[in-house]
Formats: structure tokens, sequence, C-alpha cells
């Protein structure tokens, strides 16, 4: 049996594995000069569908707004939000950075790099510790997140951004 890509289209496709076709993540891999995008139709339908899941699986839980039926397999369509920067997303829009993200997720893949790394928690602490004979004391502080959540995805974590949720900013839902 072939794996076969089924788009999310954004109107709550019931078999959808993947946000963008095929011949769309050749497209984009094209037009970045991504040369390591090789393989069989096989592998690369494969890496779209797993790119999918992992996108998921990593950033899915801190994605803005809510899915936009209770029976949708994908997290998009999503209710109508603001990203980040306050554009609009209406609903059963699946915003282009999104599908690129799933496309570099799956370039990963095909490259041989884990698509499910660990979170980089160092990257939101930092430590000082004094001593001074027998007296010591140690303090840890939390910092700005500055550099990728999981290490390689620089690029991922920079396309996803605006759709994530931000602390200081309170989600509104428009439906």
């Amino acid at each position: 049996m072939t794996l076969a890509i089924v788009v999310e289209n954004g109107t709550n496709v019931s078999n959808a594995n993947s946000y963008i076709s095929l011949a769309d993540a050749n497209s984009y891999h094209s037009d970045m000069g991504n040369t390591t995008w090789t393989g069989t139709e096989a592998v690369k339908t494969l890496a779209l569908v797993l790119a999918t899941r992992s996108l998921h699986a990593l950033y899915g839980k801190d994605l803005e707004s809510y899915p936009q039926y209770v029976t949708q397999v994908m997290l998009f369509p999503r209710l109508g939000f603001y990203d980040y920067y306050d554009r609009w997303t209406p609903h059963s829009v699946i915003p282009q950075a999104i599908k690129d993200a799933q496309c570099e997720i799956a370039l990963l893949h095909v490259i041989g790099t884990s698509i499910y790394p660990f979170d980089k928690k160092d990257n939101y602490l930092t430590q000082h510790n004094v001593s001074v004979g027998d007296i010591s004391e140690s303090k840890s502080y939390s910092k700005p997140v500055i550099d990728e959540k999981y290490d390689g995805f620089r690029k991922i974590d920079m396309l996803m951004f605006p759709y994530l949720v931000n602390s200081s900013k309170q989600i509104t839902l428009h439906l």
C-alpha cells in the first residue's frame, strides 16, 4: 500500500495528513535552494506526513486559538485569531508559514535529523553561584528565549513564532 498525501485545505478534510501537497513542497524547496530535498516520491511523501505529526507534537499545544471543529484530526483549521503581529488569520485559513514549517521539518527528516528533538530547557535558565569560604549562595533566574527551542529547529521556530501563544498577550477569538 502506498502512502498518499491528503491535504487539509481549511474545510476539515476528514482523512487529511498534510498541510501541503508534494508538488507544492517540491516547489518550496526548489525556491529555497534546498538541494538536499531528494529521494523518491514515496520518501518525500512519508517525510511530509511525519513532519505534520512532528509539527503537531512540538508546537500544537502552543498554537493561538482553538481547532474549529470538534471532529478534526489536524490542528488547522482554527477559529479566527490575531497572530503575534496583530495580523488577522480567518478560520479556514492555514497560514503559509505553517506549510513552510512543515516543509522544513520534512527536509530535516529526509537528511536524517530527528524530527522529535528534546526541548532545550537550559535556554530558559541562567544560574549564578558564589562561594566565600564556607558560605555559598546559588541563584537561578529565568531569561528570555533568544535561541532555538529545539536543536536544529531555528528556522522552524521563527516560522512558527507568530502563531504561538505569547504569555504577555491574551488570545482573542472571533467566531
